[in-house]
């Protein structure tokens, strides 16, 4: 297992790849909150493609979807190269990928590919990756757009368990649309980054919205220990 703490983003994140692909017995990566962005990602793809070992990938709050931790250029190709390189890792079961500002529909389009050719995975974070104003209105990305790219290569997953695509603004159509392959899929039992067979559950402060309690009804309905 290994994580760290440090803030040198893009630079940082390219010399360690080189370390994570020598490493040949790495099974738990953590590199969250440590300013990456697009650049770095894109390094840790390159090095992750065809990795049979790892089984969990933190990549959370690293401001993937941008060319600069603070600045407003967003780039999607690590979306792409991540999303190329997930099909291929014969281990990954878990991958969080919150808060990264990359809710467009061009990144769940790539994502949606390549979860419909996975068949390990079986928790995905993508939760808050479209940027709000702080009255609540959308100030970058297409949460609705995302969502229905998205639910494609959801559809096709034969492993997943748990999705948190929560706090993306993705309006109630959308929501629907999960929910309909939620109800439908073999294996999926949260959109909102549950277990399904919770017997205490505490959303509270989670800002989920009105799409976000669409998608936790039925859960809660399916929910036998609840």
């Amino acid at each position: 297992y290994w994580t760290n703490g440090a803030n040198d983003g893009p630079g940082f994140t390219k010399e360690l790849a080189n370390g994570v692909s020598a490493n040949g017995a790495l099974v738990k990566f953590d590199i969250s909150n440590n300013n990456v962005c697009a650049a770095g990602g894109k390094a840790l793809a390159a090095v992750l493609n065809g990795n049979q070992v790892m089984t969990e990938l933190n990549l959370a709050g690293n401001s993937l979807g941008l060319v600069e931790p603070y600045g407003d250029a967003v780039d999607m190709s690590w979306v792409i190269a991540i999303s190329n390189a997930i099909p291929t890792m014969g281990a990954l079961e878990k991958l969080l990928m919150a808060k990264n500002k990359f809710g467009t529909k061009e990144s769940g389009e790539a994502l949606g590919q390549a979860l419909a050719q996975n068949s390990v995975l079986k928790e995905l974070d993508v939760s808050a990756n479209v940027e709000l104003y702080p009255n609540g209105s959308l100030k970058s990305g297409d949460g609705p757009g995302f969502a229905q790219e998205l639910a494609v290569g959801l559809k096709n997953n034969g492993a997943m368990v748990s999705v948190n695509i929560l706090n993306n603004n993705i309006g109630a159509k959308q929501a629907q649309n999960l929910v309909a392959i939620l109800k439908e899929h073999a294996t999926l039992r949260s959109l909102c980054g549950n277990k399904g067979d919770e017997t205490k559950l505490d959303m509270s402060g989670k800002n989920m919205g009105a799409d976000g309690a669409i998608m936790l009804a039925p859960e809660i309905v399916a929910n036998g220990a609840l």
